[in-house]
């Protein structure tokens, strides 16, 4: 199937809003907190291995 100068300019695109929308991540803090207390966990708990 032939791409037409109007389905390449639309792929493309969309494309580049993908790679925009992956450039910026936003971590809540909650996630972040929890992440924290699996690090403190995982060093110093004896009930994770």
């Amino acid at each position: 199937m032939a791409q037409t100068p109007i389905n390449q300019q639309a792929l493309a695109a969309a494309f580049d809003s993908a790679q925009q929308r992956k450039s910026f991540y936003f971590e809540p803090a909650s996630r972040v907190q929890m992440v924290d207390k699996l690090e403190h966990l995982s060093r110093f708990s004896d009930f994770c291995w």
